[in-house]
């Protein structure tokens, strides 16, 4: 059976646990709503595009799983920036699946076309252009991947209308390709590694003022107060900071943590 790129995308989405979608149709964007439909997935019909970003944001928050949200192509992708940067901010899974005009037309200040590709770079943790439809099973799990794992992100699919309509004829079960991401390294703490900072923060000697002390994440308090350096807070106090215990005092803290919410 001939499967066309839009297929292909949802079965990837199934294949990833990806249960439902949020989002509002357009031209550029058609072939894939066709195969919604078609396939029945779960989908919510939303009257804005950012508001499908907020509500993938709160699905996943609240759940923990991942959702999709689909636009057709210019000012609906471009609705999508605010939600997208909320969940860039906030740590958020979400994979989003935007209509671009056909590959020929790019570049050509074509009807609703919007450089999305460029203009979403700061505002989410990867994204793709998507240019060749036998790729798209490769880009669908490098998404999901990159989406899910170290800290969590959204993460930017941008479909031309061409490619989801193409036939495609490639490998359905291909590796994911993504040298120099490796968030597993993130949690390979060195067994001396917090005796090597201790000994570092042990030998600093110097006053830093205006710190706003009061306003430091509460973890952070409570490291200022064990490493040997003193410091004068907005309100004129002088805080006297040793570096006695320093090795099991953070030893301790990095033990209680959960850092698998700040790995980046």
């Amino acid at each position: 059976m001939e499967l066309s790129g839009s297929q292909i995308v949802i079965e990837e989405l199934k294949a990833n646990g990806v249960e439902i979608a949020f989002g509002i149709p357009g031209g550029a964007i058609m072939p894939f709503y066709d195969e919604l439909q078609r396939s029945k997935f779960p989908h919510i019909l939303t009257r804005h595009e950012q508001g499908a970003t907020h509500m993938a944001d709160g699905y996943a928050r609240v759940s923990g799983k991942v959702a999709a949200v689909v636009t057709t192509s210019g000012p609906g992708a471009t609705n999508t920036i605010t939600g997208l940067c909320n969940a860039l901010m906030d740590s958020v899974p979400m994979i989003v699946i935007t209509g671009q005009v056909a590959t020929p037309a790019i570049g050509t200040d074509a009807f609703q076309e919007a450089d999305i590709f460029s203009i979403t770079m700061p505002v989410v943790k990867h994204n793709f252009l998507v240019k060749n439809t036998n790729d798209l099973p490769r880009i669908a799990k490098e998404a999901y991947y990159i989406a899910t794992t170290g800290r969590p992100g959204p993460v930017l699919v941008d479909v031309p209308k061409n490619v989801s309509q193409d036939p495609f004829d490639g490998d359905l079960d291909p590796d994911i390709s993504l040298p120099g991401y490796h968030p597993e390294r993130a949690f390979e703490i060195e067994e001396d590694a917090i005796d090597k900072v201790a000994e570092l923060a042990a030998e600093i000697n110097y006053s830093v003022e205006n710190i706003g002390a009061r306003r430091l994440h509460t973890v952070l308090e409570r490291l200022l107060e064990e490493i040997s350096f003193t410091a004068t807070d907005r309100g004129g106090e002088t805080v006297h900071i040793t570096a006695q215990d320093v090795r099991d005092r953070v030893a301790d803290l990095a033990k209680d943590a959960d850092l698998s919410k700040f790995i980046l």
